[in-house]
């Protein structure tokens, strides 16, 4: 017979195992935001705030800033580490934001999972989730714009350079000669609804004509999809536009020699933190024993070596990349787990997470 101390000692095993797990898969990955409830309250969000669910951690992400924290599981109840919820302080949030940010308690309880909504109580707060604020047909996808009409005039134009028009849950953004303009926005069934939020940069020198596009940013649009063709309509201007990319593209493991002698732009990159879209043109190449990242004349250089799906980065030497690198570079190192999305790969190490496309004539 088994002596007291040794069953107790399995007991308590078997508690922290069960207060140290992991969060189910089934709710992993990112959620949006619908409303919250407050004391029976309802609380409208006017913006696609999101909730990423990791395996020993989540994220809120808010208008310029993130709150993150690290967890333990047991079965659909996650409890924050010691130092509970951390907010990245980048000004400036909306005053909603700083209202949601208060509410965050020491735990969260799962109440309600189906396989398109969650929800989340904290404290006396209920969160509600859907998997995707976006359309569908819209969700995380890209576009080439072919054309653009004035409706008054019947004049049409045909951008000089590959233009990008790119959808997120938070809004949308569109990538010109120089200038990329970004617009958040509410999405309802074949519309789109924009926030007052929004801006261009403004670097010299974008054709004259791109300025139907940002009086277009600035409108309600129409949106309607046929042939696999993507068109928005506002009151004064059409723009049409084809696929650049799968449209909700399943990630799947791929053998990382795929990789191997072709060039990739980025498309996006994350560090769990922070993501963005990059108009800077940045091109990946991999190679047995090198792999680089080229942009505006200077080159990121790295060893190289490829082992199933993974990628295996290192530095080479002293001096491989230059101090004007930055963060991107800077994360360019590690085992990277490779996956294909459509016609893109999926490089990711953790939270960090490069998407990378084909350019040019390459075929992948």
């Amino acid at each position: 017979m088994k002596s007291p101390f040794f069953l107790m000692l399995a007991l308590l095993l078997t508690l922290f195992s069960a207060c140290t797990g992991q969060a189910p898969k089934d709710i992993q990955g990112n959620w949006y935001l619908e409303h919250v409830l407050v004391d029976g309250q309802k609380i409208v969000v006017n913006r696609a705030n999101s909730l990423r669910i990791r395996e020993e951690g989540m994220s809120l992400f808010w208008s310029r800033n993130h709150s993150r924290t690290e967890v333990s599981w047991s079965g659909n109840t996650a409890k924050t580490k010691d130092y509970g919820w951390m907010t990245t302080s980048m000004c400036c949030d909306s005053e909603l934001d700083n209202q949601l940010q208060g509410l965050l308690g020491g735990d969260f309880k799962i109440l309600r999972q189906q396989k398109d909504s969650l929800i989340v109580q904290t404290g006396k707060s209920e969160w509600h989730f859907s998997r995707n604020r976006l359309p569908l047909e819209l969700s995380e996808s890209s576009w080439l714009i072919e054309e653009v009409r004035e409706k008054a005039t019947g004049d049409s134009w045909q951008p000089p350079l590959p233009y990008r028009l790119d959808f997120q849950a938070e809004g949308y953004r569109f990538f010109l000669e120089a200038n990329s303009c970004w617009q958040t926005c509410e999405y309802a069934e074949g519309r789109i609804l924009p926030n007052e939020t929004g801006s261009c940069t403004e670097a010299c020198c974008d054709a004259p004509r791109t300025e139907w596009l940002k009086a277009m940013r600035l409108d309600s649009l129409t949106y309607s999809l046929s042939n696999n063709q993507l068109r928005l309509s506002s009151a004064n201007y059409e723009l049409i536009a084809q696929p650049l990319r799968g449209l909700q593209a399943e990630a799947k493991p791929l053998p990382a020699e795929k990789l191997k002698g072709l060039r990739w732009e980025l498309d996006s990159y994350s560090d769990g933190m922070m993501a963005s879209v990059h108009a800077m043109q940045h091109i990946f190449s991999f190679e047995e024993g090198q792999g680089a990242i080229s942009w505006k004349g200077e080159r990121c250089q790295k060893d190289c070596a490829f082992k199933g799906q993974t990628l295996s980065l290192k530095s080479c030497a002293a001096g491989c990349c230059p101090q004007s690198a930055g963060e991107i570079s800077e994360q360019f190192e590690g085992e990277f787990q490779v996956f294909s999305e459509g016609d893109q790969i999926v490089l990711r190490k953790g939270e960090v997470e490069y998407k990378l496309r084909p350019i040019r004539d390459d075929k992948f």
